[in-house]
């Protein structure tokens, strides 16, 4: 009889699902056809089209040619823009599933809704990395700001599988804080789909690994690392060379932007100055400060969401994303510590930041300086979470010190 019941419910949350996960499609479809874009879904949908259909290499010359030659009559780039398939062979693993579908609005409206239910998940399990009171006004508020921020908003509408990876990223981390250290890492392989982002991050998870002897999160990552590059390989033996060839000439996102006209001697030092400023910064928080529980993981998971896009020389606005993320674990452990004494300062921090990128985004106020909104959104928006990360970070430690670990 329980068997029956719980089998009932949980047909019954199935089906509930399904039907807003329908509705929310049918809206997404509504909001499609009246503003046309997802000019970084595009190229990669219409890829894995021809790849499926005829076997087209994606990152082919014909290619990059049918797809530029086709997004003008779907779309309206601005011209001389240039679109191609820039993701790892094995993303296509991802996009294959909404290209079986023909007509791109309607691939559009189930990817956009498929990335709207990812973010909601990823908060969902952000909260769940500490223990504090977890009311829903709070959590509610969490979702909303991430769902509806800019840079998430930016992220959904372009259709960027840069979502897909975060969720991934996350999951692998929440397996990580759990001790299911083989799902972690086989995980952790596949937010690789997008490795200009998460490449180093899962990098400094596999350091981090090795130094505290959880040797199985390395082998379960190198082990479905290969197998994906293996898989891809059989599909197209040279894809890596063709892969490489992109990062090593294009900045690696849609529409193409050549490295070699953003060169600058000048600022080329400034950026690897910044590169490894960070890297220090990460490897002395992750490595060499000694830190066992999980808030302390989780603190450095917080770090580590901020700092990752700054990481770039030419920094998307989707990939502020994960600033997000990074001042709500900090919000989380603060609250934690305060136990929700601290609602004010949470409630603050968030709205503040929410208008704030939106004013500087130049979507709500058309005339602002380019130079402003970059400083705002790039320079004054992540320097204030780091403050906020780092006053967090006593109460971690402090905790810790004293024993009183959530591990």
């Amino acid at each position: 009889m329980v068997k029956f019941f719980t089998t009932k419910r949980l047909l019954l949350i199935i089906g509930i699902f399904i039907v807003l996960f329908s509705l929310l499609v049918f809206g997404n479809l509504t909001i499609v056809k009246a503003n046309p874009g997802g000019y970084d879904l595009f190229p990669h949908w219409y890829a894995t089209r021809l790849y499926i259909k005829d076997g087209i290499n994606p990152y082919s010359d014909l290619s990059v040619s049918m797809i530029n030659n086709t997004i003008s009559t779907v779309l309206n780039p601005s011209e001389g823009e240039v679109y191609r398939y820039v993701a790892p062979l094995y993303a296509i693993i991802f996009y294959s599933p909404v290209s079986l579908i023909g007509d791109f609005e309607i691939a559009r409206a189930l990817w956009l809704a498929l990335l709207e239910t990812m973010v909601i998940i990823i908060v969902l399990l952000l909260v769940q990395w500490v223990n504090w009171k977890r009311r829903i006004a709070t959590v509610s508020l969490f979702m909303v700001l991430m769902l509806l921020s800019w840079p998430t908003v930016n992220a959904i509408i372009e259709g960027s599988i840069l979502i897909v990876a975060f969720l991934l990223f996350v999951i692998s981390a929440t397996l990580i804080h759990q001790k299911h250290d083989e799902a972690g890492g086989l995980l952790l392989a596949f937010s690789t789909i997008h490795p200009m982002l998460f490449g180093l991050g899962a990098l400094l998870v596999l350091v981090w690994a090795a130094f505290q002897r959880r040797t199985r999160i390395i082998w379960w990552f190198l082990g479905s690392f290969v197998l994906l590059i293996g898989f891809s390989v059989l599909l197209i033996p040279d894809w890596l060379f063709s892969y490489v060839s992109i990062l090593t000439d294009y900045v690696g996102f849609n529409p193409m932007v050549s490295v070699s006209s953003i060169e600058n001697q000048m600022v080329d030092r400034l950026l690897l100055a910044k590169s490894v400023a960070i890297l220090l910064l990460l490897a002395f928080e992750w490595i060499v400060v000694k830190g066992q529980g999980n808030r302390r993981l989780t603190w450095n998971f917080a770090l580590l969401f901020l700092l990752l896009p700054w990481m770039a020389r030419n920094i998307p606005i989707e990939n502020t994303i994960l600033y997000t993320p990074g001042l709500i674990l900090a919000l989380c452990l603060f609250n934690e510590r305060w136990q929700g004494k601290a609602k004010f300062i949470t409630y603050f921090l968030t709205c503040l930041l929410f208008i704030m990128v939106w004013l500087f985004s130049g979507s709500l106020l058309p005339g602002l300086s380019i130079v402003l909104s970059r400083i705002v959104l790039f320079v004054v928006q992540p320097f204030m979470i780091l403050i906020f990360i780092y006053w967090s970070r006593w109460w971690v430690l402090s905790l810790e010190k004293f024993g009183r670990t959530n591990s």
